[in-house]
């Protein structure tokens, strides 16, 4: 993987993008299967009491392999096997679920997580940006996968991450299931989990 500038200056993952997505106007490269569905406004779900202090539900490391971002031949643990949930006609991705910032500058600010793989850093190129956290590596800070195949959420350490990354005040080391009211730490931010695809509702 590596980040690289286009001839406007803007910063871009060449591995992710052909050509860079601000110029041409697209954040995807369009090798994703359509299936037809509506974006949600992202204001539902929003974090419920007790999700913080304690009672979190217990995480189990994930099995299998699959290619590490933008490497050929590399391997890391999990099998990501998901179809982008991208996109109705007019050209809407699909929320799948949500993070709210509890602590941090940023406290109370929500973020979609869309189909596939979800890149978290500083840089605007990420797929959810914390540029509000300078102590969050510039790209791929974390990694959060949705599988529309088992409908389970997945969360890694990206490729360029610096510090240390906990799942409830657990360090991240290897791949993890992401469950409801799990709390992401990365830098001087905390991050909730909330999932818009579960066991009463899934994208179809």
């Amino acid at each position: 993987m590596a980040v690289v500038q286009c001839p406007n200056g803007h910063s871009y993952d060449n591995s992710r993008h052909a050509r860079c997505p601000y110029c041409t106007g697209s954040q995807t490269i369009g090798v994703t299967v359509p299936l037809g569905v509506q974006e949600t406004d992202g204001t539902g779900g929003g974090p419920q009491n007790g999700g913080v202090n304690g009672g979190f539900p217990r995480t189990m490391p994930v099995q299998g392999q699959m290619p590490a971002p933008g490497g050929v031949g590399v391997t890391e643990p999990y099998q990501n096997v998901t179809k982008a949930l991208e996109i109705n006609e007019e050209g809407v991705s699909a929320v799948v679920g949500w993070l709210v910032c509890i602590e941090g500058k940023k406290k109370g600010k929500d973020f979609r997580i869309h189909g596939q793989r979800n890149f978290l850093g500083r840089a605007g190129s990420n797929d959810i940006c914390i540029d509000f956290d300078d102590s969050v590596s510039a790209v791929d800070n974390v990694i959060i996968s949705y599988n529309d195949k088992n409908n389970k959420f997945y969360i890694q350490i990206g490729e360029h991450q610096k510090n240390n990354v906990y799942l409830n005040d657990e360090m991240l080391l290897a791949p993890m299931e992401l469950k409801e009211n799990d709390v992401i730490e990365m830098g001087e931010t905390k991050l909730m989990f909330r999932p818009f695809c579960n066991d009463t509702f899934r994208w179809e």
